[in-house]
């Protein structure tokens, strides 16, 4: 059976998937907002974008050329679910419609903002595999030694 191409394939990291499906669960969010209740499309815009990012930056940070490209690709996607965790509180606020529908998408921004720390300290430590080597790493050319004064 051929796979639908609105998928993430198999194989791919959790985090993957769940960025997929948490940009998909903004992205109808947002939908409502705008067309529903107008009074909020300032910040159903900010929510769409920032959490619609997060996923494209994960996904981009899966092909990342190095480990630093990853971490940095990874790190904005951080930054973007931090962002959204924050647009999705201030609907919270706003009351605009039952907290009980944003409660579990708020939670789920929470947690994949953890995830992608967890993933980039732990790659950092040079623990995870995001699949690229930095280059220079093992050359023992290289001088990873901070400069003295000559004094």
């Amino acid at each position: 059976m051929a796979r639908r191409h609105d998928e993430v394939p198999e194989g791919q990291p959790d985090i993957v998937q769940r960025t997929f499906v948490f940009g998909e669960r903004v992205n109808r969010l947002c939908r409502y907002l705008l067309y529903q209740l107008k009074d909020e499309q300032d910040l159903a815009r900010q929510l769409k974008r920032s959490g619609r990012a997060v996923g494209a930056l994960v996904e981009e940070a899966q092909g990342g050329e190095t480990r630093k490209d990853f971490i940095h690709k990874m790190s904005i996607a951080h930054k973007e679910a931090r962002e959204s965790h924050y647009w999705l509180r201030q609907l919270i606020k706003a009351d605009v419609m039952s907290s009980k529908r944003l409660i579990p998408l708020t939670d789920e921004a929470f947690q994949i903002k953890l995830i992608l720390a967890a993933i980039i300290n732990s790659t950092k430590r040079g623990e995870g595999d995001p699949g690229k080597e930095d280059p220079d790493r093992d050359d023992p050319n290289r001088d990873d030694r901070k400069p003295q004064d000559d004094q």
